[in-house]
């Protein structure tokens, strides 16, 4: 009986090993695939907003229009701060670099910026909006984004670490790595996104179309 005993203690110890093994691997393993998107979606979206919100306008812009040639070239300086859809903030800051053609309103913009999260939350879009997400840390961006006469076109890098919780209680941290591409034909409203890179190691490989006229 005591030879039983004293195997049953060893197999529950060795059984336990295991379990404990499993769960710290499982604790490593880091965001799941629909995690590691919710968060580059949640990054790209930032990085689709900074650029979005420094495109020149020309009404706006009065040097586009009063100078002498037809081509300038204005360098700002920018900072903003945001209130996160969920609480927290997002802040930004960078320059931005224009050359605009007053003609024909065509132009290219440069953009070196970096953006903070201080418990930045909000739905996470990948989870269907039923998890909240909640971001700290800092995103390195630069982008480059053209316009001619007939497609709006543009390419943003972002890198940096992000710690990360959600609200069914997941929490890490991670590097992000990421390119975004879009192109939109002026014609027809067409907008495609495409985001690829690494969060936390895990391939993300994003494409969203929409149609925004019509």
């Amino acid at each position: 009986m005591r030879g039983k005993t004293l195997w049953s203690v060893a197999a529950l110890a060795a059984l336990a090993l295991v379990a404990c093994d499993r769960l710290g691997t499982e604790a490593k393993a880091g965001p799941t695939d629909t995690e590691a998107r919710a968060l580059a979606e949640a990054v790209d979206d930032d990085a689709d907003v900074l650029g979005a919100s420094q495109i020149p306008t020309f009404a706006l812009a009065p040097e586009f229009d009063t100078s002498p040639t037809s081509t300038v070239t204005t360098t700002t300086q920018f900072t903003t701060t945001r209130t996160c859809p969920k609480g927290g903030t997002w802040r930004v800051s960078g320059t931005r670099t224009v050359t605009a053609n007053r003609a024909d309103r065509t132009w290219t913009m440069d953009l070196a910026a970096v953006q903070t999260y201080e418990n930045c939350s909000r739905p996470a879009r990948a989870e269907r909006d039923s998890v909240t997400l909640t971001l700290n840390g800092r995103v390195d961006v630069t982008s480059h984004h053209e316009q001619t006469a007939t497609t709006f076109t543009g390419r943003d890098t972002q890198k940096g670490t992000i710690d990360w919780r959600t609200s069914t209680g997941r929490s890490g941290t991670c590097p992000i790595d990421l390119v975004s591409e879009f192109r939109v034909d002026r014609a027809t409203g067409t907008v495609t996104r495409t985001v690829k890179g690494t969060v936390c190691n895990r391939t993300v490989d994003i494409t969203r179309t929409i149609r925004r006229n019509g």
